[in-house]
Order: C-alpha cells, then sequence, then structure tokens
C-alpha cells in the first residue's frame, strides 16, 4: 500500500520535480480492494490531513535519512 500511495504523490507531484517519495507508513490505514476506488475507500485508508511537500535536497542528505 504504502508503495501505491507514494507512486500517486510522486505523479501528482512530478511537474514540481519530485523524485523520490518518502511517507509515514502510520498514515497508511488499511487496505483497497480489487475493483473500482471511492474517495470514500481513499479516506478510509489516508484519513490523516497530511501535504506533499517537494523539496530539494542533497543525495547525501537523503541517504542519511534513510539509514
Amino acid at each position: 500500500m504504502g508503495n501505491l500511495v507514494c507512486d500517486a504523490l510522486l505523479d501528482s507531484k512530478s511537474s514540481q520535480g519530485a523524485q523520490v517519495c518518502i511517507t509515514n507508513a502510520a498514515s497508511i490505514n488499511g487496505s483497497l480492494r480489487f475493483g473500482s476506488i471511492t474517495a470514500k475507500d481513499l479516506d478510509k485508508v489516508l484519513p490523516f490531513p497530511n501535504l506533499a511537500t517537494v523539496l530539494k535536497i542533497p543525495g547525501s542528505t537523503l541517504l542519511t535519512a534513510l539509514e
């Protein structure tokens, strides 16, 4: 589910130059069933009002954050 959320976030921010997504797994609540997805389904999976932000950082900073 985290990969799906990050893929969607990257797609929504690609016009701003986003290349990497890091999200807090605790902000994802549950999963989606196969088939059509409604706004109500998304509200259940992503119940918190998080914001996606694009930052420009050096690769070394990203590496440090992932270690």
